[in-house]
């Protein structure tokens, strides 16, 4: 699961300058002339006023129990309402006709079933070049914001993500399965358990570290690379597959030790041996 913090997904701040108050959240008379003629009485009238700054803020939604004090305030400021006047909405209804009238005034599409398999597409191309999940939901906030689409809440984009990201991955470890022999499929799978010559598999071997560059070690470091190199060179293997999707092929190769290995799927198994 990605971190909502190593992503973009838009947040409102808990504490605002006065500049950013007036410079982001100040209605326009376009927007006021929208709010008077959506809504009545002066509760309705700044629910509606902070539902459409936020959501141009944000992209989404917010709970009004979620707005900032000082937010509220200065709208209510804004608006020339009483102090006393808190935000809130007695009847659904309303709350749901208040978000669809947004909507339309901003020219946003709602987050929906139909909006749900376009985010899936674009998360699917984003995924084929790139591999760290906060880089796929950026990049994907990027493009629904581009197309004017409504954010869905961070766990359902990370959910999303999550999904669609496994499926991109499994297809290019049975790509690069299949672009081995039997024989060499063989030759993966017995790296992952130890030999009579050795207390260690030579996956471990694999990631032996060098030692001080003395003569003798130097001598090993040589053997190690002629060792290494009677495997052949893996790049036909990995043809065509991005230097992202590699690079973390790779890092999760490493953080693991043979038997932890020996549990995953065939394809994925050698594809992080390979």
């Amino acid at each position: 699961m990605a971190s909502i913090e190593r992503t973009a997904y838009p947040r409102l701040k808990k504490k605002f300058t006065n500049d950013e108050l007036r410079r982001i959240y100040t209605p326009t008379t376009k927007e006021l002339s929208f709010v008077y003629a959506q809504s009545r009485g002066s509760i309705n009238v700044i629910n509606l006023t902070l539902l459409l700054k936020v959501f141009q803020r944000l992209g989404y939604f917010p709970k009004l129990e979620d707005i900032p004090e000082s937010l509220v305030s200065y709208i209510r400021d804004c608006l020339h309402i009483k102090k006393d006047t808190i935000p809130r909405y007695d009847h659904k209804r309303t709350l749901y006709r208040h978000h669809q009238a947004i909507r339309e005034f901003l020219k946003v599409s709602p987050y929906s079933e139909t909006n749900r398999k376009q985010i899936m597409k674009i998360i699917y191309n984003i995924s084929i070049v790139k591999d760290n999940p906060a880089d796929i939901i950026n990049a994907t906030i990027d493009e629904m914001i581009h197309s004017r689409m409504e954010l869905p809440a961070f766990s359902t984009l990370d959910r999303l993500t999550k999904r669609v990201r496994m499926v991109v991955n499994r297809s290019y470890f049975q790509q690069i399965l299949d672009r081995l022999s039997d024989i060499e499929q063989e030759k993966f799978d017995q790296i992952l358990f130890k030999n009579e010559n050795s207390d260690f598999s030579d996956f471990n071997r694999f990631k032996k570290l060098p030692k001080n560059p003395t003569l003798g070690n130097l001598k090993d470091l040589i053997d190690h690379l002629i060792w290494l190199q009677s495997f052949g060179d893996m790049k036909a293997y990995v043809q065509d597959v991005p230097i992202a999707k590699i690079k973390h092929f790779a890092a999760e190769a490493k953080s693991l030790k043979a038997k932890e290995l020996r549990d995953y799927t065939k394809p994925k198994k050698i594809t992080l041996e390979l």
